[in-house]
């Protein structure tokens, strides 16, 4: 892993080589949720990450939990960015409130959306948080894999992991009262 991070385009087709099956996977574990008729295939999904991957400078990877976290952020802005032009093209339609767990299912673009800008508060917040979230229902990642990819203990990953699955939750339901009593 270390070699392919380092050295330019060709060792990138290396790094991409070493980890293809994982981001098929990835990828296809969030497109099965997906609504039916979503235009984007797994390929497609996978090479789209690749490409936003690309011009990461020499030597950025730390290990293979940090690319496919990286991976994963992509996919999941790829995803989002899909159903937010689908939105657009259905010109609203009602948003469907999610239960949230440890491996969401969104049935529809407006939950993904939805889910999409509840995350963007949750940083304000809890940065360590939101990533928590990103990587375990956007990455497919374990706790302990959590924890190698942010350099932090399992049972830090699982603390972020409680509270932000709980005020995602409240957000989602609309129950919006005071923020005074919650920390991060």
């Amino acid at each position: 892993m270390a070699k392919a991070t380092r050295g330019g385009g060709s060792s990138m087709d290396a790094l991409l080589q070493l980890v293809y099956d994982e981001l098929r996977g990835m990828a296809q574990a969030r497109l099965r949720h997906e609504a039916p008729g979503l235009t984007l295939q797994t390929t497609a999904l996978v090479h789209e990450a690749y490409l936003k991957l690309l011009p990461r400078r020499e030597g950025e990877w730390a290990g293979r939990e940090h690319f496919l976290a990286a991976a994963g952020e992509a996919m999941r802005r790829i995803l989002v960015d899909h159903a937010r032009g689908r939105n657009r093209l259905k010109r609203g339609g009602e948003m469907v409130r999610v239960e949230l767990n440890d491996d969401a299912l969104m049935r529809d673009d407006g939950e993904l959306i939805e889910l999409d800008d509840a995350l963007v508060r949750l940083r304000e917040i809890d940065a360590v948080g939101a990533q928590v979230v990103t990587l375990k229902m956007f990455s497919g990642m374990t706790e302990a894999e959590i924890a190698v990819a942010t350099t932090t203990s399992e049972r830090t990953v699982r603390r972020h992991w409680v509270f932000a699955r709980a005020w995602l939750a409240r957000e989602l339901r609309g129950d919006v009262g005071s923020d005074a009593g919650v920390e991060a």
